[in-house]
């Protein structure tokens, strides 16, 4: 039987994990890791996903991707094959490199994803190949340094604190706490056992044409707040309601980045999180964005 396919969401957080056939390394020289992290990010040009960390270990590899409008699957078999050729020729060996395909399990909410975040990089201390999270081929050093070209650290630094080099500070006392599978597994979204969706959560159908504009006219006419107010830098409950609602529809819809919302409505990444999951948690909220999204489709 064909393995069923999950369902695309723009925006998607995973937990990615892959292992070697036969429980085989998979890296064996530094040239390794430093073929396979120019893999990510060659990959990361194409389809415009975001890597929040990474852990490559000797027979397995941890990450943490983002999803955009291209939906996981695509991406991992494009960094998967390209690995398993490299590392096939320069071996002098056939047949599979991977275990399979990857394990994937999607977060279901932002303040997990520093759960999975201290998880990852503690997982070569778990392993017994490092004494400390200090580990060379993962994103704990680039946290650490608050850069990187590759890893998107801003976004999870930002929820320890909005001065990166306190930031930075707050994160390194973060990971002194040992991170649990049990702790991760609280996180993940139910409705995946063993990578496939049951019954799923209903989600908006995306609508053509729908653009940013259209949404928050759409979004001021239900609820009073104008597109000015919208933008403005204020605490007012009813216009961070509105903002809420905006940010939601755009979210689920596909029409807009976190990072692109944040800059639009004049917000932190993790507040457009936060308000995302406002109306997601709110049974009150999703009437009205169900109500703004069934206009919208008119």
């Amino acid at each position: 039987m064909a393995r069923q396919q999950k369902e695309h969401i723009f925006g998607a957080v995973y937990h990615i994990t892959a292992r070697g056939n036969n429980k085989q390394n998979i890296f064996i020289k530094t040239s390794d890791r430093i073929k396979y992290l120019s893999l990510l990010q060659k990959y990361k040009q194409r389809f415009f996903f975001k890597i929040y960390a990474y852990a490559l270990m000797g027979n397995h590899l941890h990450l943490l991707l983002e999803v955009g409008h291209d939906p996981l699957p695509q991406i991992m078999q494009c960094i998967q094959r390209s690995y398993a050729l490299y590392f096939n020729k320069e071996y002098k060996r056939v047949g599979h490199v991977f275990q399979q395909r990857y394990r994937s399990k999607i977060c279901v909410k932002d303040v997990y994803l520093l759960t999975l975040l201290r998880y990852i990089h503690q997982n070569p201390v778990r392993a017994g190949i490092a004494k400390t999270p200090d580990y060379r081929w993962s994103s704990h050093g680039n946290y650490l340094k608050g850069y990187s070209d590759l890893v998107d650290i801003d976004y999870l630094l930002g929820f320890f604190a909005e001065d990166k080099k306190q930031a930075v500070k707050t994160y390194a006392d973060f990971m002194q706490v040992d991170a649990y599978q049990a702790d991760v597994e609280s996180g993940y979204v139910k409705q995946y056992k063993d990578e496939e969706m049951q019954n799923p959560e209903p989600e908006f159908v995306q609508i053509p044409g729908l653009s940013m504009g259209t949404l928050i006219e759409a979004v001021a006419s239900e609820t009073g707040i104008s597109a000015e107010q919208l933008v403005t830098v204020t605490r007012a409950r009813k216009v961070v309601t509105a903002r809420n609602l905006a940010i939601f529809l755009a979210v689920r819809n596909g029409i807009a980045r976190r990072s692109e919302l944040a800059r639009m409505f004049n917000v932190s990444l993790p507040r457009v999180s936060r308000g995302y999951y406002d109306v997601l948690e709110n049974a009150e909220l999703k009437t009205a964005a169900d109500r703004i999204a069934g206009l919208l489709k008119q």
